[in-house]
């Protein structure tokens, strides 16, 4: 793959820029991605003011992370997952088996002092 760093950088981020505006101005969630080069990336992403109703921009930052050479590396991914469940809680059985609790790590924390 080219190279189209110089191409993002002049004509594409000031366009971005403008959308990005826009979209906190009026609480617009939005997520975009562009691949510049070979290993070159630039994300994006807004998710308003409650950024829980919008987890899905908590996996799509984590995936985007997750790039090798080879591909997707899955288990990054799940480190991901895993350390955004125990921040935020969780409903998952499969997240439960391997150890993560469903209540974020701060509301546990509260309940053992009370």
């Amino acid at each position: 793959m080219e190279n189209h760093e110089t191409i993002y950088d002049e004509k594409i981020h000031p366009l971005m820029d403008q959308i990005i505006s826009i979209c906190k101005e009026h609480e617009i969630p939005m997520f975009a991605e562009f691949q510049y080069s070979e290993d070159g990336f630039c994300e994006s992403m807004n998710a308003g003011t409650n950024i829980e109703s919008h987890i899905l921009f908590s996996y799509l930052d984590a995936l985007t992370k997750c790039i090798s050479d080879k591909g997707i590396n899955i288990d990054s991914f799940m480190f991901a997952v895993m350390r955004h469940a125990r921040e935020c809680g969780h409903s998952s059985i499969i997240l439960q088996r391997l150890g993560v609790d469903i209540k974020p790590k701060a509301a546990a924390l509260g309940e053992v002092g009370e």
